[in-house]
């Protein structure tokens, strides 16, 4: 039997993956996963041998060796500064903006006249190594759209996009894809530097027509059905 391992909260679309390939999805209390090379995929999990089972999680790691790499991302300091936003390592979902952090793990400086916030999805090609970006394909492309403003949350003038304030993603066709080669060489990047095997790497768009590299998710939500069939088809090659 080959595994899916997943990790709370991420069941929802990891089992979803699971049953997509032909795995059976196996929820990780506490590393206590087999450690026969069963588990194949590990959705913010921790097992070896697995695709994704060794990364580091950490959004500050993020963007520390995005910046050592001379990508574009946010700036960031382990000092809080006027104006800059506390964070939290290991949050998801913009949830350490919506709670009050009372020892923040680093501090980000806003980014102003945003104008778009992507969500890219990206993959790396079975039979090659991760640490190149030629390595990788981008699987899905779109950004996030809001069709009720009145839901909108803004913490310390940053909007949070994210879906419990009614934001979705509206995602391009290949065509719409194409003209986008910029962000997809970014995203590649983005993951290649981090070691990743997958993700989703969200990515901010400023009206200078600029990107900045926001943060990557390592189980991003798989609700509908184009994206799950996006990485079924990227990740079966991996399964034996």
């Amino acid at each position: 039997m080959q595994y899916l391992a997943y990790r709370s909260p991420y069941g929802k679309s990891g089992k979803r993956l699971a049953y997509a390939l032909g795995l059976t999805p196996l929820r990780d209390f506490n590393r206590r996963l087999p450690s026969d090379g069963s588990v194949r995929i590990s959705w913010a999990a921790h097992c070896p041998e697995s695709l994704n089972g060794e990364i580091n999680w950490s959004k500050l790691n993020q963007l520390q060796q995005w910046n050592e790499a001379g990508l574009t991302t946010l700036n960031h300091s382990l000092q809080p500064k006027p104006t800059w936003l506390g964070r939290s390592g290991s949050s998801h979902g913009g949830g350490d903006f919506l709670g009050f952090l009372t020892r923040p793990t680093y501090w980000t400086k806003p980014v102003t006249d945003v104008t778009r916030e992507w969500r890219v999805h990206v993959c790396r090609k079975p039979g090659t190594r991760a640490g190149t970006p030629s390595s990788y394909q981008v699987i899905r492309l779109g950004y996030k759209v809001n069709e009720d403003p009145s839901l909108n949350k803004l913490v310390a003038g940053v909007q949070i996009r994210s879906r419990q304030f009614g934001w979705k993603i509206k995602y391009l066709n290949l065509r719409e894809l194409a003209n986008r080669k910029d962000l997809s060489l970014l995203s590649r990047w983005s993951l290649s530097t981090i070691g990743w095997d997958f993700g989703a790497v969200d990515v901010l768009e400023t009206g200078d027509g600029r990107y900045h590299l926001l943060e990557a998710n390592s189980a991003p939500g798989l609700l509908d059905d184009k994206t799950l069939e996006a990485y079924r088809a990227a990740l079966e090659g991996f399964i034996g």
